[in-house]
């Protein structure tokens, strides 16, 4: 109490959005994070054992990043059915499917249709 009008208060977070403030005390120039959430910054560990008792009902860990399959990046798509022209155990050397009649790769199934004529 007593405080410039506007000014933060205790606690509150400061207004420069490029100096993060403590969550506990409101000291500008937080380095530490918390661990879980990594959103709210924090001056000490005294102060993120202090404010973990309040903090810990809206601390939510986010959300993994979703797993790519990292062979459907190189493996490229049949020009027939859209599905992938290797799989990721398959022996096959790139040349062996691609079609230069076409400029396009087709998948195995694809690939025994055309030769059989179906």
């Amino acid at each position: 109490p007593g405080g410039a009008p506007g000014a933060p208060s205790r606690g509150a977070p400061a207004s420069s959005a490029a100096e993060p403030c403590c969550a506990s005390c409101g000291a500008a120039g937080a380095t530490l994070h918390c661990g879980r959430c990594r959103r709210i910054h924090y001056c000490d560990t005294f102060c993120q054992k202090n404010d973990w008792r309040s903090h810990k009902a809206r601390c939510v860990a986010p959300a993994p990043a979703p797993q790519l399959d990292a062979f459907a990046f190189v493996s490229p798509a049949c020009a027939s059915c859209r599905g992938r022209v290797f799989s990721a155990d398959d022996v096959a050397r790139p040349w062996d499917r691609y079609r230069p009649c076409c400029g396009s790769y087709q998948c195995e199934r694809c690939e025994r249709r055309r030769a059989t004529g179906q």
